[in-house]
C-alpha cells in the first residue's frame, strides 16, 4: 500500500493538495503509449503532439504535454473519450482503474461527475509549447525530492518556483506549477490532475485549462516515498537563457 497525491501553485502561491491511498494492479491499455490511443479514438494528434521532438523530454513527458494539449483544445471530446469511463471505475470512495492503482478517494465518483459537467463547458485552449528551460526549473525540483523525499513546491535551499525559473531565464508575466505523486503514466498524471479529488479550488485543473499560460516544462523521476513523480511547470512571457531556446 502507497501513497499518491498532486500539488499546484499558481502565481502567488496558491496551493493545493489531494491524498488518495493506492494498492498495485495488473497493467492494460493506460501503459500503451498515448499517441496510439489518441489515433485510435480518432484525435489527429499532428498540430496536438508539440513535445514529439522535443529530445529534452522522455516518453512519460511528452505524454504528459499531448493529454494537456488534447485536454485544452477540445475539453468536450476529451471527457468523452478519457474521462466519462471513469464512472465506472468506482466502489464507493475506491477508484479501481483497469491496469492501473486501487485508489483511495476523497470525494468518490461525485469529482469525476463534476468535471464531467464542467470541462466540456470550458473554452478551448491553445496547445502547450514545450520550453527546455521550463523543464530544467521542473527537474530540480525532482532533484531535490528524489534525494530528500519531501514534497510541495519548496526544493532544497528553499529554493521556490520563481527561484527556479529564474535560474534558467527572463520571466515576466504568470507562472504556475503542478506536481504529481505516485501515478505512473502521463495520461494518468493528466486525468487526475484535471479530477483534482479532495481539492475545493480544483487549482490543478484550472492551471492546466488556463488559455494564458503557453509554456511548459515537464520533468519525471522518481520519488522514495511515493515511487515516482511528476513535476510541471508554466509561463506565459520567458525568455530562456542562450543556450536554452
Amino acid at each position: 500500500m502507497k501513497l499518491s497525491f498532486c500539488l499546484s501553485i499558481l502565481l502567488f502561491w496558491f496551493l493545493s493538495f489531494s491524498i488518495v491511498e493506492a494498492q498495485k494492479t495488473e497493467s492494460n491499455n493506460y501503459d500503451v503509449k498515448l499517441e496510439d490511443i489518441a489515433k485510435s479514438k480518432g484525435w489527429s494528434v499532428s498540430e496536438l503532439n508539440t513535445a514529439k521532438n522535443s529530445v529534452f523530454l522522455n516518453d512519460k513527458e511528452k505524454d504528459v504535454v499531448l493529454a494537456m494539449n488534447m485536454a485544452r483544445t477540445n475539453p468536450k471530446k476529451f471527457t468523452e473519450d478519457f474521462i466519462k469511463p471513469f464512472l465506472g471505475y468506482f466502489d464507493e470512495k475506491t477508484m479501481s482503474v483497469p491496469g492501473q492503482e486501487d485508489v483511495g478517494t476523497v470525494e468518490g465518483v461525485n469529482a469525476v461527475k463534476e468535471l464531467i459537467k464542467v470541462l466540456p463547458k470550458m473554452k478551448s485552449s491553445g496547445v502547450l509549447t514545450p520550453s527546455k528551460a521550463l523543464s530544467l526549473a521542473a527537474g530540480d525540483l525532482v532533484k531535490s525530492q528524489e534525494k530528500t523525499g519531501k514534497t510541495g513546491h519548496i526544493g532544497e535551499g528553499g529554493q521556490t518556483l520563481p527561484k527556479r525559473v529564474n535560474r534558467y531565464g527572463n520571466n515576466s508575466g504568470l507562472i504556475a506549477e503542478n506536481v504529481s505523486y505516485g501515478e505512473h503514466t502521463g495520461l494518468m498524471v493528466v486525468i487526475t490532475l484535471l479530477i483534482d479529488d479532495g481539492v475545493s479550488s480544483r487549482g490543478h485543473r484550472e492551471n492546466i485549462m488556463e488559455s494564458g499560460l503557453s509554456l511548459v516544462g515537464v520533468k519525471w523521476g522518481t520519488h522514495p516515498k511515493y515511487d515516482e513523480m511528476c513535476a510541471i511547470s508554466f509561463a506565459v512571457s520567458f525568455i530562456p537563457k542562450k543556450g536554452l531556446e
